[in-house]
């Protein structure tokens, strides 16, 4: 109630999460997540991105999950290694799974949603083996591409990357990566 009312009270907001949201408390865990999601449209989310604990339940629960989710779920660098597709894409009517743009007041704001390649040891294995991670930094200037294609006025990465220093790719290696032709095209890291 008081994520719903907040952004009942805000004109013009938008929610997102940036992943984990399906793990962590009992609820989660006795529902694999489902009853989360529910909770999630119950208070308007508008967007998440999938976090490594998203993968906990194995790739097909993922998938359910985001299917009952009224928000895409993105993770633009998350790909199905059978289909060559992205994994999150069709999970609901018109999810790219990588991309969305929200207008708000005249505002074109593009979001895409990245996920920590770190998935593959911080996760069971044997769940996501079906899964390949693409690398994060070269999958945020693409999205950066086409988001700015699309006509994107500012352009936001809801990645669920961390801050730890020994992983591939953390928010701040991010941040640090977007410069020459990417200087000051990438607005917030959430």
């Amino acid at each position: 109630d008081k994520v719903a009312a907040l952004r009942d009270a805000t004109p013009d907001s938008i929610l997102v999460d940036a992943g984990d949201a399906t793990q962590g408390y009992p609820l989660a865990s006795l529902s694999k997540g489902h009853d989360i999601i529910d909770i999630m449209n119950a208070a308007g989310y508008d967007l998440m991105a999938a976090g490594n604990h998203e993968f906990d339940y194995g790739t097909q629960q993922l998938l359910e999950n985001a299917g009952a989710a009224g928000f895409p779920m993105l993770a633009a660098n998350v790909y199905n290694k059978d289909t060559g597709h992205l994994l999150l894409e069709g999970s609901v009517p018109g999810n790219t799974g990588c991309h969305t743009i929200i207008e708000r007041s005249g505002v074109k704001i593009g979001f895409f949603g990245l996920t920590t390649s770190g998935t593959k040891t911080a996760t069971n294995p044997a769940g996501i083996q079906d899964v390949e991670f693409k690398d994060e930094i070269e999958t945020a200037k693409k999205e950066i591409d086409e988001l700015e294609k699309e006509g994107a006025d500012a352009i936001i990465a809801v990645a669920h990357l961390g801050e730890y220093t020994n992983i591939p790719c953390n928010s701040k290696k991010l941040a640090e990566a977007m410069k020459d032709g990417y200087q000051g095209k990438l607005d917030a890291i959430i």
